[in-house]
C-alpha cells in the first residue's frame, strides 16, 4: 500500500510539473484579418533571425498555415531570408515561377485551371497565394519534391516546345497525348493506375532520352525528374511503401542540397508536411528533410527552427469536422491550455522533463524533440479548391 501511494504521488507530481511547464512555455498569438501578431509571432520571427532554416511542419489543405506563411515571408525577408522551399516538383515549379514573373501572380491560378493538379498542393488557392507572395517579396521559390503524379501533361508539353528536331517533337507529342489520356481516364472515374506516371516504363524513358541526345539541357532535366518520380510512384502502386518513402525523401534532400550548392549561405523558409519537417527519424522511418536542415545549419555554425502548426479541430465545407484532440492524445496538455485564441508553445522548455520520461511518454517525447515550437490554432478551415477534385480512384 505504501509503494502504491508513493507511486500515485509521484505520478500526480509529474502531471503537475508538466502542466506548469506547458503554462510557462506559452506565448499569445493574435490572428486577425488574415494576419498574425503578438508575442508569439515576435518569438517566431526572433527564432528565425538567429537560424539559417525556418521549417514549418503543416497539415496540408487548410487555409490558416498559408496565411501564417504570408505573414512570415516579409518578416523573415527583413532578417535575410531569400528562398522559399516547398513540397512541389522542381521543374514544374520553375515553369510556374517563370510564368508568374512574365504574367503576374494571377498566372498561378491560370496555370492550375489550365492543367489541374499538375503541381502538388497549388490547386488550393491559398497555397498559390503564398507562392505569389514569396515572389513579390523577392524570394526564390524552390520546388524540392518529386514531380507530382499528374505533372506529365505540363512537362511533356514543355518537351514539345523545346524539341530540337522533328523526331524529338513527334515523340514528345506522343508522350503528351498519353499524359492527357491518362488524366482524362482518371477524371472520368477511372483508376489512378492508368495515369501517365503509372504506365510509363524505363524503356519509354530510354527511347525519349535517345531522341533528345544532343538536345537542350532542360529536356534532360525533365526526363531525369520524370524518370525518378515514376520509379517512386511504382513503389507506391506495388505497395513497397518503405522504398517509396526512402527514395522520395532521398530525392527531396538531394534537390535541397543542389539548390543550396547554387546559393551558398542562403537562408531558407521551408514548408512541408509535418512528417517531413522535424529532427531525427520521421514517422516514415527516414532521416527526413527537417533533419537535413538541422544538420546543415549546425555544420555552417548556425541553427534551424522547426515549427509544428496544428489546430484543435479541422472544419470541412459540409460542416463536418475532425477533432485533433481525440486523434493526438499525447498533445492533451497543450489542448488543455489552448482555447479561442492561438497559442505558441516553446517545446524546448519541456525537453528535460520529456527526456526523463522517454519510455512512459514516448509520443510526447517525439514531438518535443523533433520540433522546437508548437503553434496551436483554434481551427483549421478547408482551403479553396481552384478545380474540384475528380471522382476517380484516389
Amino acid at each position: 500500500m505504501l509503494l502504491a501511494a508513493i507511486l500515485s504521488l509521484a505520478q500526480a507530481g509529474s502531471v503537475q510539473d508538466l502542466e506548469s511547464l506547458v503554462r510557462a512555455s506559452a506565448y499569445e498569438v493574435r490572428a486577425a484579418d488574415g494576419g498574425f501578431s503578438g508575442p508569439g509571432f515576435d518569438f517566431m520571427v526572433g527564432e528565425g533571425e538567429r537560424s539559417r532554416f525556418f521549417v514549418i511542419g503543416e497539415s496540408h489543405g487548410n487555409r490558416e498555415t498559408p496565411l501564417l506563411t504570408n505573414a512570415l515571408l516579409p518578416a523573415l525577408r527583413a532578417k535575410g531570408y531569400g528562398a522559399y522551399a516547398i513540397e512541389t516538383g522542381p521543374l514544374s515549379t520553375r515553369l510556374l515561377v517563370d510564368r508568374v514573373r512574365r504574367d503576374g501572380p494571377g498566372a498561378i491560378a491560370d496555370l492550375m485551371e489550365e492543367t489541374p493538379f499538375s503541381i502538388a498542393f497549388l490547386n488550393w488557392r491559398e497555397e498559390g497565394d503564398a507562392v505569389g507572395a514569396a515572389l513579390a517579396h523577392g524570394y526564390d521559390v524552390w520546388g524540392i519534391d518529386q514531380e507530382f503524379i499528374a505533372s506529365g501533361r505540363l512537362l511533356t508539353a514543355r518537351l514539345v516546345d523545346i524539341a530540337q528536331d522533328d523526331a524529338a517533337r513527334r515523340l514528345s507529342e506522343e508522350w503528351h497525348e498519353r499524359a492527357l489520356e491518362g488524366f482524362r481516364a482518371f477524371t472520368e472515374g477511372g483508376p489512378r493506375s492508368k495515369g501517365f506516371m503509372s504506365v510509363v516504363t524505363e524503356a519509354d524513358f530510354d527511347t525519349l532520352q535517345a531522341a533528345f541526345e544532343g538536345g537542350p539541357a532542360e529536356a534532360r532535366e525533365i526526363l531525369s525528374a520524370l524518370r525518378a518520380s515514376a520509379a517512386i510512384y511504382r513503389h507506391y502502386e506495388e505497395q513497397r511503401y518503405y522504398l517509396n518513402n526512402r527514395d522520395r525523401i532521398r530525392l527531396m534532400k538531394g534537390y535541397l542540397v543542389e539548390r543550396l550548392d547554387r546559393s551558398p549561405g542562403a537562408r531558407v523558409l521551408i514548408k512541408l508536411g509535418s512528417a517531413h519537417a522535424g529532427r531525427g527519424y520521421s514517422p516514415y522511418d527516414q532521416l527526413d528533410v527537417g533533419n537535413l536542415a538541422a544538420e546543415l545549419a549546425f555544420a555552417s555554425g548556425s541553427d534551424s527552427f522547426h515549427l509544428y502548426v496544428l489546430a484543435r479541430r479541422s472544419l470541412r465545407p459540409d460542416g463536418s469536422s475532425t477533432d485533433f484532440m481525440q486523434s493526438s492524445p499525447e498533445l492533451g496538455p497543450f489542448y488543455d491550455r489552448g482555447g479561442a485564441e492561438p497559442l505558441l508553445f516553446d517545446l524546448r522548455e519541456l525537453r528535460a522533463w520529456a527526456s526523463a520520461r522517454r519510455e512512459s511518454d514516448a509520443a510526447l517525447h517525439s514531438v518535443v524533440f523533433r520540433f522546437d515550437a508548437l503553434l496551436l490554432l483554434p481551427e483549421f478551415h478547408a482551403a479553396e479548391e481552384l478545380v474540384p477534385m475528380p471522382d476517380g480512384d484516389r
